[in-house]
């Protein structure tokens, strides 16, 4: 399985253990977008991104994960987030 479905099923299963559902995510030129309005969601996100990249690197030192909030507008009236890792 490769990297970006790991990590989505990662997100699946975090939201899912804490018996939430999960927000849409998506990869885009790698670019992990995400769709919600909850701060928590998004901690829950690097978390589950951390858990699959982390090992995979062997090192959490020189690992990290850059979130970017884009706000809502009149012609997307949603919330994307961005985690670029």
């Amino acid at each position: 399985m490769g990297l970006e479905k790991k990590v989505l099923n990662s997100i699946n299963t975090t939201f899912e253990s804490k018996g939430l559902q999960p927000p849409r995510a998506w990869f885009e030129h790698g670019t992990l977008w995400a769709d919600t309005e909850n701060p928590m969601a998004v901690k829950f996100i690097k978390g589950a991104i951390e858990d699959v990249v982390v090992p995979v690197t062997g090192d959490p030192d020189n690992f990290s994960v850059s979130v970017n909030k884009f706000e809502a507008t009149r012609r997307e009236p949603w919330t994307h987030w961005a985690f670029d890792f």
